[in-house]
């Protein structure tokens, strides 16, 4: 069996996505902190790979070794009371000749991710708070935390909570265990559902406006130009049309369920999007 930190990770909090992550390897929604960090990463590759440090960590990691390779898979074999287990990953920064890793880090960060890491290399720690440190040399046996839950992965125990996976999870809005929660009012999973509510937004809408961009794949109908993407139909206003009351427009052209969103209009759910005062004129208007 074969087990990487992103599946364990996600293994640790929740069985039924680990399920899904090991069919599809697509479970979660891409955030902005996440393409940053992604951006950040492959700044920090780029400058040691070409030699150019932009700060002092990255001029001792030079110092460190001088065979750097970025996103460095690895593999490797270990047994846990007795049953075999294959790790696998990728390292951001590793040195063959020296046995050495850097895990970079541009927010906060999980030791076990680390501890992990640390049964194949020597593994240092490169983050915006603490700078270049050593976490730990390269170890034999894995912590006891660390090695019960790889015993759980291979005996198959199932671990179900609600956890900050949530707020990114594709399958939240259809998760009975997120969803009783929210129902129950539970503080945390309400915050992690309206989260994952404002990523799916946030995604939905920078879709929207880079298809919308493109007029060759809009349909002139009347006063508005009108896309449908996955399932949501959006609403472009013609120029002559930008300066109007975007509710006067939703109203005239019967876009009821909408979400005003620049000089656009989103026809499709969420009518929480607006304030209450507007919520009340589209809800007298569906009743008509």
């Amino acid at each position: 069996m074969m087990i990487s930190w992103t599946g364990l990770k996600i293994f640790r909090n929740c069985y039924p996505l680990f399920e899904k992550y090991n069919a599809t390897k697509d479970v979660f929604w891409t955030t902005k902190a996440m393409e940053f960090g992604k951006l950040t990463h492959e700044t920090m590759q780029a400058n040691i790979r070409l030699g150019l440090p932009s700060t002092r960590e990255e001029a001792n990691i030079l110092k460190l070794a001088d065979d750097w390779v970025d996103e460095y898979e690895f593999t490797k074999d270990i047994e846990i009371n007795g049953k075999p287990l294959t790790l696998h990953g990728y390292f951001d920064l590793y040195s063959p000749s020296k046995n050495i890793a850097i895990e970079y880090k541009s927010g906060t960060y999980d030791e076990l991710q680390l501890e992990f890491y640390s049964l194949v290399a020597t593994v240092f720690l490169y983050s915006k708070k603490e700078g270049l440190r050593l976490f730990s040399r390269q170890k034999d046996e894995p912590s006891e935390e660390l090695k019960a839950l790889l015993s759980d992965v291979l005996n198959g125990t199932k671990h179900f909570e609600i956890s900050v996976l949530c707020a990114i999870c594709k399958y939240a809005s259809n998760c009975p265990l997120l969803q009783s929660k929210v129902d129950e009012g539970d503080v945390d999973a309400v915050g992690l559902w309206l989260d994952n509510l404002q990523t799916q937004m946030d995604i939905a809408r920078d879709k929207l406006r880079d298809r919308l961009e493109k007029e060759e794949l809009l349909e002139n109908e009347g006063n508005i130009y009108k896309v449908t993407l996955n399932g949501y139909t959006a609403y472009k206003l013609k120029k002559e049309y930008t300066k109007k009351n975007l509710l006067d427009i939703v109203i005239e052209n019967n876009l009821i369920n909408a979400i005003e969103f620049d000089n656009k209009v989103l026809g499709h759910l969420f009518p929480e999007m607006f304030d209450t005062e507007v919520r009340k004129r589209l809800q007298l208007k569906r009743k008509e």
